[in-house]
């Protein structure tokens, strides 16, 4: 893949995510970032108090994040992988559902199911995350937006001087596209996107009837680095 539209290529990008990040927070902060393909408001606790004030983020949506550890059987390989699952609260988006006998409901949360290679031949930095949880119970980080994009320009500008959180979700997104071939359909879930927004406008029907896993997109992500 050549660089195009300002997107570097996977191996430059994460070349200098292990090289230039010297601390081990911040390497960590962007590597999840760009796994996950979240926005700046998906992963913090951190409820600012202007960010609140002037609606610019709801609620911190980082303290429903949850994990497990799953399986799936690669059928023609007769291998059966290891797999991180995030389940992970997505903003901009509202359950349709009258239900409010958990907070989650009342809140109207949507959430988003991100599938990790746990073997490092396919995703080296799914050990890394992995290690983060065991150590904190979670992953999330009890960090403002202003500070997390902060932490993205001071160790990423290089790559580009106006990168933002936002930058590294079109990078993942690009390269789950053009190195993975990932369809719009994978890309939908691993975007937290809804059908109608995926497909331009169309697609309400499916939203309501229509719900696609992470089993189908894994496979495509068994791809040696």
């Amino acid at each position: 893949m050549e660089e195009i539209d300002g997107v570097p290529t996977l191996g430059r990008f994460r070349e200098t995510v292990d090289k230039t990040c010297m601390r081990e927070r911040d390497r960590l902060l962007i590597k999840t970032f760009y796994l996950t393909a979240c926005r700046g408001s998906e992963l913090t606790t951190h409820q600012n108090p202007y960010d609140l004030k002037e609606k610019k983020v709801r609620l911190a949506y980082g303290k429903y994040a949850t994990f497990k550890m799953a399986t799936f059987d690669h059928e023609e390989e007769k291998v059966r992988h290891k797999v991180l699952l995030l389940r992970l609260a997505v903003a901009k988006r509202k359950l349709k559902t009258k239900k409010t006998k958990t907070e989650q409901q009342r809140l109207k949360l949507v959430f988003k199911t991100i599938a990790l290679p746990t073997d490092p031949r396919y995703e080296p930095w799914t050990k890394d995350l992995m290690a983060y949880i065991l150590k904190r119970g979670t992953l999330n980080f009890d960090l403002s937006r202003s500070r997390i994009r902060q932490i993205v320009i001071e160790n990423l500008r290089e790559l580009d001087r106006d990168i933002t959180t936002k930058s590294l979700r079109h990078y993942r997104l690009s390269h789950l596209a053009e190195d993975y071939h990932m369809t719009r359909e994978n890309l939908m879930l691993v975007a937290g996107w809804t059908w109608q927004g995926a497909f331009g406008g169309q697609g309400g029907q499916l939203d309501t009837y229509v719900h696609l896993t992470w089993q189908s997109y894994f496979k495509k992500l068994l791809r040696p680095l």
